[in-house]
């Protein structure tokens, strides 16, 4: 019978030891998971925070319009007409630029004379308020920016050039205007350059070489005869025409002292 009792005790031994060993077994599997970590976890929540108010549009005021400011207008210009150049093409506008002057005589001993007659003593003077052309050789071409007429006293004087016009008989007479200048310009004892604006003078052409004073000034020379026209016009409010062959026919004369030079 103790056999017996002896063989429980080593059964219940052997069980209590064998149950030892499983939970340290157990023990040491649950250690090892702890170490390697436990299962993945649920997916974390997303949160999203609440969307925040929009934001404010802030637009500047327009700006003040702008000042428009305009000056005032400039005084009107004179309006001046040249006259026409030769054959009508080649006039100039606007003012003349040139100042009358008075030269020595003859005038300036070193210019040039392009067309006219010779310096010589005055005999006689042309009466005022008369209109005087005289048709003259070119004999050396150049530029003309003036005629020159020699006088004896003080005045005021308008100048023109005319061309020369042929008639079928070989008679000439004054053709277009090619230059005038109508102002009231002064007029010296002895040589006076009236300026007109530049023109070409083409050498043995003749060209119709023109004044009207306001008073007995204008000399005369009575060496030499030439071909003129010659009228009594009033020399106040005068304006050369275009055409000359209104002022008066041609006529033998004596020659004025009128020129062209050429500086």
């Amino acid at each position: 019978m103790q056999d017996e009792i002896n063989k429980d005790t080593l059964k219940q031994q052997k069980s209590s030891t064998f149950s030892l060993w499983l939970s340290i077994i157990a023990l040491v599997l649950s250690l090892i998971a702890l170490v390697k970590g436990g299962p993945p976890g649920t997916p974390g929540a997303s949160i999203k925070g609440a969307q925040g108010p929009p934001g404010i549009s802030v637009t500047g005021l327009p700006g003040a319009p702008g000042v428009s400011i305009t000056g005032p207008a400039g005084p009107k210009g004179d309006s001046v007409v040249g006259t026409p150049g030769k054959d009508g093409k080649d006039g100039k506008d606007g003012i003349i630029t040139y100042i009358p002057m008075q030269l020595d005589s003859p005038p300036a001993p070193n210019a040039i004379k392009l067309i006219g007659t010779n310096d010589a003593p005055i005999q006689s003077i042309l009466a005022s308020n008369t209109v005087f052309l005289s048709r003259i050789l070119c004999t050396t071409p150049g530029i003309a920016s003036g005629i020159a007429v020699k006088s004896n006293g003080p005045g005021l004087i308008k100048v023109a050039l005319y061309s020369n016009l042929v008639g079928s008989d070989n008679s000439s007479a004054p053709g277009k205007l090619l230059r005038a200048n109508n102002e009231n310009n002064p007029l010296y004892a002895g040589w006076t350059v009236t300026p007109i604006d530049d023109i070409h003078l083409d050498m043995h052409s003749y060209y119709w070489l023109s004044f009207i004073c306001d008073s007995y000034a204008v000399g005369i020379s009575s060496s030499t005869m030439g071909t003129a026209v010659q009228a009594s016009i009033p020399h106040n409010g005068f304006v050369y025409p275009v055409a000359a062959n209104s002022l008066g026919a041609i006529q033998a004369k004596l020659n004025v002292l009128i020129g062209i030079w050429e500086p």
